[in-house]
């Protein structure tokens, strides 16, 4: 496989600490958490909505209980963890864009929309004009870069 990458000119970057790439994986997380807080918000929302009883076939209690409210509080709870993954989201972005500030424009820009706007290096390739080989040349300098200069401030 390596050979194959330097066949196509890209240069793969060194190993990545752990603890840099927890720092560039972050904002993936947390997307990935809001999406699922977002489809059980859905669900939620929909048990909501009114249904119609088929006596002939629905189980009816005589006294049911008041699953309305425990709904509605659940989608508070879930609305409300999504309203502070919001906020981390928006400070592990800040944190990725600070760490950007020592590298090139073409650098940090493949830096943020990888980890940030979660771009393929495909899509990444078309937005600045480059090669998918020409961004993973960048790529590979960048994350170099970050590498020692992260392990520099340890």
């Amino acid at each position: 496989h390596e050979d194959k990458e330097k066949n196509r000119g890209y240069k793969m970057p060194k190993t990545i600490s752990e603890d840099l790439y927890n720092i560039l994986k972050k904002p993936r997380e947390i997307k990935y958490r809001l999406c699922y807080i977002n489809s059980q918000i859905r669900n939620l929302e929909e048990c909501l909505l009114p249904s119609g009883i088929r006596y002939d076939k629905d189980s009816v209690q005589s006294s049911p209980s008041d699953k309305l409210s425990e709904i509605v509080a659940e989608i508070s709870v879930l609305e409300q963890e999504h309203t502070e993954l919001e906020a981390e989201l928006l400070k592990a972005g800040d944190r990725i864009k600070a760490l950007c500030t020592t590298l090139t424009d073409i650098e940090g820009t493949v830096i943020m929309m990888r980890f940030i706007a979660l771009q393929k290096f495909e899509q990444i390739a078309i937005a600045t004009n480059y090669t998918k080989g020409g961004i993973w040349d960048v790529y590979g300098r960048a994350i170099d870069k970050l590498e020692k200069e992260h392990s520099q401030k340890d």
